[in-house]
């Protein structure tokens, strides 16, 4: 039963709950990260920090739209890109 899994942070140490809490007191917002592939080659650029995760949502959103428009006026075909979302960590305390 998954409701029984604790999640365990490495960072600080602590045990939480589950994952949603461990987010919520060591994560400091949330960044977009973008990886554009061409080949072998690969550049990640993060785009951030946002307040929650909604808004990194959306903001991936605009970013995907951003970057499919520039690829086909560009002429990018040859280059792929992946967005994710993941939690901003606190420096270590």
């Amino acid at each position: 039963m998954m409701d029984d899994v604790q999640a365990h942070s490495s960072h600080s140490g602590r045990t939480y709950p589950n994952w949603d809490a461990l987010v919520a007191a060591e994560a400091n917002g949330y960044v977009v990260i973008a990886v554009i592939t061409k080949d072998s080659r690969s550049w990640p650029y993060v785009h951030g920090p946002y307040v929650d995760k909604p808004e990194a949502e959306r903001a991936r959103n605009r970013l995907r739209t951003r970057m499919k428009r520039e690829q086909r006026e560009r002429s990018y075909h040859d280059h792929t890109f992946q967005l994710f979302v993941r939690p901003a960590w606190k420096e270590k305390p």
